[in-house]
């Protein structure tokens, strides 16, 4: 079992430049110029998962994920692929998927090409590298409480799945509203609490991460605070706005939308649950603020509102 949290954090605090992180990161992959990169292009994701381990598959690798889905597409594939490998070298928490071009996910992807280089055996047993190195590994192991589902008292408009774009197309049509793109303005609310039987193993390492950073005293982003209030065997909700709602609906599904994509690639929409139309973006925004503050006042689930 590896520890690399020390070197992780230290090195974190002597590079807060990304383009220093680059940097390293180009003198270790020769065969791809990484020191230019902005964003997870599929040539820079597949460089460096080789260069972890070149003799993995990184496509064979990625069906083996807990919730794999023959619609992803390549991107989605092979970011999968590379935290899951990341995981096996170094201990990335698995809650942490590679999303975007961040600082500490490509921090991250250098431990794990040094660790390989190292010699490190990959295991699902490593300390989880991006773990407080100033907390007691024990907090990280505390059992969990058990975990039920509270009734929601919103009827539910419809339910996720592949067909979500047209179903909400036909939602939208149902309450006289037009579904083309800039002719409606709608602010939406969205049932995102994971299930327990059987529950994810991501949602089960966050609550296990997000309970050991609260007993520990740490600060806590927006999908560790949710992670607590599941572990008080709450609720969670997103509260959103779009002028092109169907096709928002459809990157929700994906875990794609922009500024909920990091919170619904990990807590996945379930039910569809409040749609209200309003003429125009503006109030549309100032509704989708007052719509969350309403709900935070009237029940104790997390309320996610980007």
């Amino acid at each position: 079992m590896a520890d690399l949290r020390e070197e992780y954090h230290t090195f974190q605090k002597e590079h807060p430049d990304e383009s220093d992180v680059l940097k390293e990161l180009d003198d270790l992959i020769s065969d791809y110029d990484v020191r230019h990169e902005t964003s997870l292009k599929d040539p820079f994701l597949t460089a460096c998962f080789e260069r972890i381990d070149p003799e993995r598959n990184w496509e064979e690798l990625v069906r083996d994920a807990e919730n794999y889905e023959n619609w992803w597409g390549k991107k989605k594939r092979r970011a999968t692929a590379l935290r899951m490998l990341m995981t096996l070298q170094i201990g990335w928490p698995e809650h942490k998927g590679l999303l975007e071009f961040d600082w500490k996910y490509l921090i991250g992807i250098l431990y794990a090409i040094k660790a390989s280089d190292d010699g490190v055996d990959q295991s699902e047993d490593h300390v989880p590298v991006t773990y407080p190195p100033d907390l007691d590994l024990e907090l990280l192991e505390r059992d969990l409480p058990e975990r039920t589902v509270p009734n929601c008292d919103i009827p539910t408009i419809l339910t996720f799945s592949p067909d979500i774009k047209n179903n909400a197309v036909e939602s939208l049509a149902e309450r006289s509203i037009n579904p083309e793109a800039n002719n409606h303005h709608v602010v939406y609310v969205i049932d995102c609490t994971p299930e327990t039987e059987p529950e994810r193993s991501a949602i089960t390492s966050i609550r296990h991460y997000a309970q050991a950073l609260r007993i520990g005293g740490k600060p806590l982003n927006d999908r560790e605070a949710a992670a607590v209030l599941l572990n008080e065997s709450q609720g969670l909700l997103y509260v959103g706005y779009s002028h092109e709602f169907p096709k928002r609906m459809n990157r929700h599904f994906k875990g794609k939308a922009t500024g909920g994509a990091n919170f619904m690639n990990l807590y996945k929409p379930k039910r569809l649950l409040d749609i209200d139309d309003y003429p125009s973006d503006e109030i549309a925004e100032s509704e989708e603020i007052d719509r969350a503050s309403e709900l935070k006042r009237q029940t104790e689930w997390f309320v996610y509102q980007y």
